[in-house]
């Protein structure tokens, strides 16, 4: 059986932490589908420091540095670096979508996936739908 590879965007991991957000029931359920599956889970730098601002700025700074120290810790998540050639790489994309206000977060994700031939994103934003991935779960 082939190990999935899942892109984890910010709305997935906000979701699961603030009870107040539209997507709470659904990220929770899915986290729980991802805790008994042989999926390998990928995110970047530029998706935790937003995670971080939205934490913070939703849920006090405390909580928000729970949250990085509990994803810090271990292995469970493989952070993909932002360096030059992603930011690069990011502008054609943010070019290509800017009449739908895809943010440069978004943009370089697209540019990891594609760069790891990761196909499906755990997340709600439909920008990666008009980028050629899927959503999960489906």
């Amino acid at each position: 059986m082939a190990v999935i590879r899942l892109f984890i965007d910010a709305g997935a991991f906000v979701g699961t932490e603030l009870p107040r957000d539209q997507y709470y029931q659904q990220s929770r359920q899915s986290w729980t589908q991802l805790s008994d599956s042989a999926i390998r889970l990928y995110s970047s730098e530029a998706v935790f420091q937003e995670v971080m601002m939205l934490l913070h700025h939703r849920g006090g700074v405390e909580f928000a540095i729970r949250w990085a120290e509990d994803h810090l810790q271990g292995n469970v998540i493989t952070w993909l670096p932002i360096d030059a050639q992603v930011r690069r790489s990011a502008l054609p994309w943010m070019k290509k979508f800017a009449g739908q206000a895809v943010s440069f977060v978004d943009a370089t994700s697209f540019v990891l996936m594609r760069r790891e031939n990761i196909r499906r994103v755990f997340g709600f934003d439909r920008h990666f739908v008009a980028a050629g991935f899927r959503l999960w779960p489906d």
